[in-house]
């Protein structure tokens, strides 16, 4: 069996959509490994995977972002090329994000796999090298969400492929719930904003509108995961239908709940999608706003202007969504789409059939 090692952008919503894939592989007989900053460890370790920390000086996102975007994984290039040697993997599977990376190791003998968490292509810069433009067009890119929520009628690009979104319905969680608060007789909105939120200006502002309008509706019951971003002073504060902890274990929650509040990231729309959760979008930076575009014309939930939005505004859109059968029967449309490529299973097998093609001799390294 084949030794692939995921080398993916050190970041939550880049990791767990790959989750899936490896956890496949792995019980096909591969041996995975996971490359990256030292922080992820216990995160990728509590999967079942082995992990090999790319830095001893850099840890985390912060430190690495201090180093300049890209410039810093360049800096680790020396230590990620010292693994490689060692671990000799048949094949690379890397963030689109950091092609340029598969683009080197695919000059040393390593094949590579790009894998994109985000529905738009990353645009390419290699500062006029052509042989670097010319090699990365050779290797696949997975697109981790099926066409239908993206742009069904629009041409792909040569060796880019939409599969399934990839979600790990066995991923361990980390951080522990009080499942025992929870009231069986009332519905749950949940409510999170990402595993970042202390990157968005608006959060907190936003996170407290939220409170006020379930304070308003005692029929309800919210689960806010605040991320560590509220004044302690308004955990205080909150009614007895309202759950507010820093960390929730997202996947067994949207199996509870009957609506989701999002900051948009593509990760949460796609489970909020696969499990047939409404939502209701307020999208922040990066992809979240066109992300947010999708979710509206396909009818799945209803978008807001973060900066403008209100408790009252989010009032009437719980009952827009409470209301609409048409748009449940949607959500649940497009639910069922996604469990069908799911079952399909398409980037698994394109990765073993880049490994089938590549299985030659392979440069000394």
């Amino acid at each position: 069996m084949a030794r692939i090692a995921f080398f993916m952008w050190p970041a939550i919503g880049h990791l767990n959509p790959t989750l899936k894939i490896a956890r496949t592989l792995q019980k096909s007989g591969h041996q995975l490994f996971y490359l990256g900053l030292s922080d992820l460890e216990r995160k990728i370790s509590s999967q079942g995977f082995e992990f090999l920390a790319i830095s001893d000086e850099i840890n985390n996102m912060d430190q690495l972002l201090k180093r300049g975007f890209f410039r810093g994984f360049f800096q680790l290039w020396p230590r990620i090329m010292a693994i490689l040697k060692k671990i000799k993997p048949d094949l690379l599977v890397v963030d689109e994000i950091l092609r340029e990376i598969a683009v080197q190791a695919q000059k040393i003998g390593f094949p590579g796999v790009l894998v994109s968490t985000k529905l738009q292509e990353v645009p390419i810069s290699f500062g006029g090298n052509n042989e670097a433009a010319n090699s990365i067009a050779d290797l696949p890119v997975l697109v981790l969400c099926p066409r239908e929520f993206d742009s069904p009628d629009g041409p792909m690009k040569k060796n880019r492929y939409s599969v399934e979104a990839s979600i790990d319905l066995e991923r361990r969680e980390l951080y522990p719930f009080p499942w025992e608060k929870l009231d069986d007789s009332k519905p749950i909105i949940y409510c999170s904003f990402g595993s970042n939120p202390d990157q968005y200006d608006l959060c907190q502002k936003i996170m407290v509108e939220v409170i006020e309008a379930i304070e308003r509706m005692p029929e309800w019951q919210l689960v806010l995961a605040s991320g560590g971003c509220l004044d302690s002073m308004i955990y205080n504060r909150v009614n007895r239908n309202i759950i507010v902890v820093d960390w929730v274990p997202q996947l067994e929650m949207l199996k509870k709940a009957s609506i989701m509040i999002t900051h948009g990231g593509l990760g949460t729309i796609k489970e909020c999608i696969f499990l047939g959760v409404p939502m209701i979008v307020l999208p922040m930076k990066w992809d979240q706003p066109t992300n947010a575009v999708r979710v509206a014309y396909h009818g799945l939930g209803l978008q807001g202007d973060p900066n403008l939005i209100t408790s009252r505004q989010i009032n009437s859109f719980i009952d827009i969504l409470e209301n609409d059968e048409s748009l449940r029967s949607r959500v649940a449309s497009m639910s069922k789409i996604f469990k069908e490529a799911e079952d399909l299973g398409g980037a698994v097998k394109i990765i073993e059939n880049v490994l089938a093609l590549s299985s030659g001799p392979r440069r000394r390294v």
